[in-house]
Order: structure tokens, then sequence, then C-alpha cells
């Protein structure tokens, strides 16, 4: 029961984070880039954003953002963790939902600038990651993005590798996705990125193809002396 576990360490969450980002230990490690480069994005828009998050559980992945630069919809199923997004941020809206039953129903004439999966999807098969994402995508406003952020490897060798090295991984009840896959499963009117964040953390970006930009090469280049691992299915859809 993912919500009841989430709920009993809703109280220390945060700190659970960023300890695993200070440890660089498994499996948030890659948090704070994930962070960062979302919140880079967020601030380089002039005018305020719509963030639709699913999974959006206590909305640390916010706190360096003006809240000015942005309007949310967190959607959770743990309303302990939900308790303290609303404190953080009592002026946008916090529901509890599950997502396997598709949006709200009241959300579904709404459309968003952003919507973020993080951490997420490691506890959906790939048929229902990629069930939600195709029902995601309608929600998006024009140039729109979704931002996933979880345990994510760009194609099978890199996974093989990892779990060669790591093998006592392999126990866990988690699901570790492949970008190559959902690159091979998609429409062909979406375009996807990908960044990889660590060993088993990567971030992907989904967008129409006709409204695809590489803003975020911008702050990959903070992170990297280059976009080496940036890879994109734009403006051919390159099989990794």
């Amino acid at each position: 029961m993912i919500d009841l576990h989430y709920n009993e360490i809703a109280k220390k969450y945060d700190s659970l984070v960023e300890q695993d980002i200070t440890k660089q230990s498994f499996p948030y490690a890659g948090y704070k880039m994930i962070q960062e480069l979302l919140t880079d994005d967020l601030s380089s828009k002039k005018k305020k954003v719509k963030i639709l998050d699913i999974g959006c559980g206590t909305a640390k992945l916010y706190e360096h953002l003006l809240p000015s630069k942005f309007s949310l919809v967190g959607i959770d199923q743990c309303p302990k963790m939900l308790e303290i997004a609303e404190k953080r941020y009592p002026n946008n809206k916090f529901i509890q939902h599950d997502i396997l039953q598709g949006l709200p129903e009241f959300l579904k004439k709404n459309t968003f600038d952003y919507i973020v999966i993080n951490y997420v999807f490691m506890h959906f098969s790939f048929k229902t990651t990629l069930d939600l994402i195709h029902l995601l995508i309608n929600y998006l406003s024009k140039f729109g993005k979704i931002i996933i952020g979880d345990l994510l490897f760009m194609n099978p060798p890199i996974k093989q590798e990892f779990f060669y090295n790591h093998q006592d991984y392999a126990d866990l009840d988690l699901h570790f996705h492949l970008y190559s896959q959902f690159v091979n499963k998609m429409n062909d009117q979406l375009a996807l990125s990908f960044f990889e964040i660590n060993d088993y953390t990567g971030m992907m970006i989904i967008e129409n193809i006709n409204e695809f930009t590489l803003l975020f090469e911008d702050p990959l280049v903070k992170y990297k002396s280059n976009t080496a691992k940036w890879k994109s299915t734009h403006p051919q859809r390159n099989r990794e």
C-alpha cells in the first residue's frame, strides 16, 4: 500500500530526501538536480506558469521558486503529505486523488504549462506509465511540457550494466524504466528528450513535436561541461 507508506513517513519525508541528496544514496540522490533544472527553467518564464504536479507529496520541489512565478495544482493520494504541501503553499490547490482513476472531473477542462511527475512512475508498470502519459498530454497548454524525473535509464545496455554492478537493487519492489522504450511506443506527434541525472535517475521531457523547444539545454550546461548526455528525438526520431 504505497499511500499508507507515504502517510507514515510524511513528517520526515523532506529530511529523508535531504539525507539522500547529502549522502548521494538511493533513491533520491538525483532530487536536487531535478529540482534545480526545473526551477531554472520555470524562473526563465516571463509569465506566471500553471503547473499540475502528479504525486506532489509535500511540494518540496518548488521551495526555491518564487510563489509569484507559478500557480500549482498538486495531486496526491496521501493526506498527510498534502497537509504539509498546503501549509507550504496556502494559495495553491491540493487534491487527494488516485491518478490511476484519471484526473478529477473539475480539472478536465484545464490545461497546464507544465505537468510534473517526480519519483512517481517508479511505482507503476511501463504500461500504466505509458497510459498516464498519453492521458496527460491532452492537458498541456500550447508549448507545454511534461517533466518526468524518476528511476530511468536511457537504453537497455546502461540498465543492464547498472544491475550487474548493483544486483541487490533487482529485488526492490520498484520499476526502473527505459527512455528508449518510451521513444518506441510514443505517438509520432510527440518529441521526447532525456537527460541522465545519475547512474539510475533520468529526466524525460515530453512535448508536442510542432511545439518543440530546447529551452532546457541552457540550464543543463550549468551542470555539465557540455550536453553530451542530452538526447532528443527531435527533429528525427532516433532510436537509442
